[in-house]
């Protein structure tokens, strides 16, 4: 792909930092005003984008990272619109494809942390609903950091 100076590093490292930035804002967000506006997780899929653009992933990974990661919301959102919006499984699918970035099984996990994360968040503040999209980024970061590790055996 390149060494560490190369024009390919250095795109992909400023669209990693916007992805990562915009998916935090849009964190924000949600705990605020319970949306996750389309703009901002729109600006997530930026990492994603490049990636397939200089050829460091192909689109195949992507669209399964995104399946993998937002498939479970799709079909919670599908038998019970009410208990999960259409905004948290875009962004889902858009988080997908920024983990397949990494590895498209580290979707199954962060699918995983996401869910168990949002569900302690809602135990903690004795509220049975709560914003998804924080466990969301959780999830992602955190197996982003963990997968190759958990998948993989170690980087």
């Amino acid at each position: 792909m390149g060494s560490p100076g190369s024009p390919v590093i250095v795109v992909m490292l400023v669209a990693g930092v916007l992805s990562a930035s915009a998916a935090l804002v849009a964190a924000v967000i949600d705990v605020r005003r319970r949306r996750l506006p389309d703009p901002v997780v729109a600006t997530v899929g930026l990492l994603p984008l490049v990636a397939a653009a200089v050829g460091f992933v192909g689109p195949s990974a992507l669209l399964v990272g995104c399946v993998l990661l937002a498939g479970p919301f799709a079909i919670a959102h599908t038998l019970s619109p009410a208990s999960i919006g259409f905004g948290d499984v875009k962004f889902a699918a858009v988080l997908g494809a920024c983990v397949s970035v990494v590895d498209a099984q580290v979707a199954l996990l962060a699918v995983s942390i996401a869910s168990g994360m949002s569900s302690f968040g809602g135990l903690l503040v004795g509220r049975r609903s709560v914003p998804l999209g924080p466990g969301l980024v959780f999830g992602a970061v955190v197996a982003v950091v963990i997968g190759p590790f958990v998948i993989g055996g170690g980087a």
